[in-house]
């Protein structure tokens, strides 16, 4: 993911990734956004991510998403953070819609 820091509170990203489950493997392309309460080592913050879930294998098949959560960033130095979070994944693919809890485990390297 890459993104732009608006200002101490508010950051903004697009995305590409991999997810593997049961139904096989997706590729999300997606935007996130994060809101952080404070600036601290350690940082709790709320995150929306949404976007598509392209279906390698049949790209007809390819699904929307949003994905709403909480994290938190933790600041191992002045360059590196790790962001565990967690959110509920909604995909939706034409007329059937699937919820799931997810884990997200992170790093962060800022130049």
């Amino acid at each position: 993911m890459n993104g732009y820091q608006v200002n101490e509170n508010f950051f903004a990203g697009a995305g590409l990734g991999l997810s593997f489950y049961d139904a096989g493997m997706l590729i999300p392309l997606f935007l996130d956004f994060r809101f952080a309460f404070s600036s601290s080592s350690f940082t709790p913050y709320l995150f929306g991510d949404g976007g598509l879930l392209l279906n390698p294998s049949d790209l007809n098949a390819t699904k929307l998403f949003i994905n709403p959560g909480v994290g938190g960033r933790y600041a191992i130095n002045r360059n590196f953070a790790l962001t565990p979070g967690a959110g509920i994944l909604t995909q939706v693919d034409g007329t059937t819609r699937a919820s799931f809890v997810n884990i997200k485990f992170g790093g962060v390297y800022v130049f």
